[in-house]
């Protein structure tokens, strides 16, 4: 009979122990279940940022390509006017055969 108490007491001590561990690891658990979901939050938010500044990045370098080539464009057009110019003075300059 003693043995028979001793054999339950000592099953309701582990059976409780039981219950504490099961207890606070089902609190654990839902704590790294919320830092989880905070990080995956805090990937997603640092995703989109990402993204946006990528695509701010490419539209500053699309303006920028387009500035360059109306800057090129702008250069050439003053290059052959320059020219142009250049061209009607020298031509001006050579005698044509009417007056020999």
């Amino acid at each position: 009979m003693e043995t028979l108490s001793f054999i339950l007491g000592v099953a309701a001590v582990l059976i409780v122990i039981g219950i504490v561990v099961m207890f606070r690891m089902s609190n654990s658990l839902s704590k790294l279940k919320q830092t989880i979901h905070n990080h995956e939050e805090a990937m997603a938010s640092l995703d989109r940022d990402i993204s946006t500044r990528d695509e701010l990045i490419n539209r500053r370098v699309d303006n920028e390509v387009d500035r360059l080539n109306r800057t090129s464009d702008e250069i050439f057009r003053y290059i052959d006017s320059r020219l142009d110019k250049l061209e009607s003075k020298i031509l001006s300059k050579i005698p044509t055969n009417k007056e020999y």
